[in-house]
């Protein structure tokens, strides 16, 4: 905006007072804007004709009045009010505004406390009619009136003071966040770490929604910077807000994180020696969880369904794998690494962020970067995996279709592998083996036995990412998507 443009009130030397003096015709005080305005002493509190004035020296927004040993302060507006009536309409809508604001968080504070405005209505001994108007700020509202209001609330002041307190209840923020695709489980976790006064800052902080746009009731999906390239075996690529709530976590983390980032392998057998240096043994989740933070990768166990499912994007130079599995069983977790892992060592980052909106899975593909990175993935954690699925389809045909959950484990016992990730790959490769249920029921059986994937992930993240010091808004959001499972 330029100068001119501007208001009065808005230039520089507007407000500052620079001298003030008794004069015959009342008290003259100098702006240093040049302005020089000169009020009756009585606007100035003052009705003895023994009184001097002067500028406060602490305060060049003050005159101050002197009668014998008392001093009354009188701040700039009170004599910028009475030369010039512009200014003096400004301040009259800013009080009407001001009242605006008081009504919209008495509202919000009543639709916070579940409360309906019948009752409080009836507590004050108000028509419910009158209290409508007053909430959406149609009436003027006496200080009488607003303690009444708030002592129906079991509220006190501090509850509508102060810059931060809500003029919007959480029940509308969040019903405005779900119609925008916000899913309902994600918003009860952000509340559960934040407080009613933080809910709208943690939504702009989060989902990058601008105060004006909650006010307002209008929410968009903020835009990712960059390229991305949503990858799915059946659903179509659809905006969510969860993607831009995935990225500020991924910033969040990335920023408070120090450890040098290292390349990873393009070879997936050269991954699998540096985890496995004397060549035996099986890849484990802990073993990729503990290699990728020590190459400086961060890896987000997020939470909250529907949206995506696994994500992978750079953020302050960083790769950082944001993974979304809702399934809990460990193989799961490992292989979606695996992939995503896959996607930064056969440098599809160069093109921008990488998003999974299905599960990564070792089933077939028609997209060329998701075939690699699953090849990728079966050769670090599963060498040889054709060979092995012919020895369960082999056993399984000999023994019968019913004995598919033995022949897994039967031939990962041999090759040294994770019976519940063969079973994961070959529910998914052997589909004329047994029937759906039987197969991916058995895996499931034989998964729970080694432990949660998402514990994993999270104590990992817990163990690298520290949340003291973090600004309280940015910890609160780490605690209820990625800490709060």
């Amino acid at each position: 905006m330029t100068d001119s443009n501007r208001q009065a009130w808005e230039k520089p030397g507007y407000s500052d007072v620079i001298a003030a003096a008794q004069t015959e015709s009342g008290v003259e005080v100098r702006f240093a804007n040049g302005d020089t305005v000169t009020v009756p002493p009585g606007l100035l509190g003052v009705s003895d004709a023994d009184f001097s004035v002067q500028v406060d020296n602490e305060d060049t927004t003050r005159v101050r009045v002197i009668v014998g040993t008392n001093v009354r302060d009188v701040d700039w507006t009170v004599i910028r009010a009475a030369s010039d009536a512009a200014f003096a309409r400004e301040l009259r809508d800013r009080d009407t505004e001001e009242s605006r604001r008081i009504a919209r968080r008495l509202r919000a504070l009543r639709e916070d406390r579940g409360i309906a405005q019948a009752a409080v209505a009836k507590l004050v001994d108000m028509p419910p009619s009158q209290l409508a108007k007053l909430e959406k700020g149609e009436s003027d509202m006496r200080l009488s009136t607003v303690g009444s209001l708030l002592r129906a609330l079991d509220a006190s002041f501090a509850d509508i003071s102060g810059p931060d307190a809500p003029e919007v209840s959480v029940k509308v923020l969040s019903r405005l966040a779900k119609k925008a695709g916000a899913p309902e489980p994600v918003l009860r976790r952000i509340l559960a770490q934040v407080s009613r006064s933080q809910f709208a800052a943690a939504l702009t902080r989060g989902f990058g929604w601008s105060a004006e746009e909650l006010d307002s009731g209008q929410l968009g999906v903020l835009a990712l910077a960059g390229p991305v390239r949503f990858k799915s075996r059946s659903a179509q690529p659809q905006d969510s807000p969860l993607l831009p709530l995935a990225h500020t976590i991924s910033a969040i983390s990335a920023w408070v994180c120090e450890k040098p980032v290292a390349a990873v392998p393009e070879d997936p057998a050269d991954l699998r020696r540096a985890l496995l240096p004397d060549g035996h043994g099986r890849v484990t989740l802990e073993l990729l969880l503990s290699w990728s933070w020590s190459a400086g990768m961060l890896v987000i166990p997020m939470a909250g369904p529907s949206g995506f499912s696994a994500a992978v994007w750079t953020v302050e130079g960083r790769p950082v794998i944001v993974l979304k599995e809702t399934r809990g069983m460990i193989a799961y977790w490992l292989f979606d690494l695996a992939h995503e892992l896959g996607h930064i060592a056969l440098g599809h980052l160069a093109q921008g962020s990488v998003v999974d909106l299905s599960n990564p899975s070792p089933a077939d593909t028609t997209d060329a970067q998701e075939r690699a990175a699953n090849e990728y993935a079966l050769a670090l954690v599963a060498p040889g995996h054709e060979r092995l699925l012919a020895a369960v389809r082999e056993r399984s045909e000999a023994d019968g279709p019913n004995l598919f959950k033995g022949a897994v484990e039967s031939v990962a016992a041999e090759a040294d592998l994770s019976p519940a990730l063969l079973g994961v790959i070959a529910s998914y490769a052997l589909t004329d083996i047994a029937d759906d249920n039987s197969r991916w029921g058995s895996t499931e059986n034989i998964g729970k036995l080694e432990g949660s994937g998402r514990e994993l992930a999270e104590a990992h993240f817990a163990g690298n990412i520290p949340l003291d010091g973090m600004k309280t808004l940015d910890a609160g959001l780490i605690r209820a998507l990625v800490l709060s499972s």
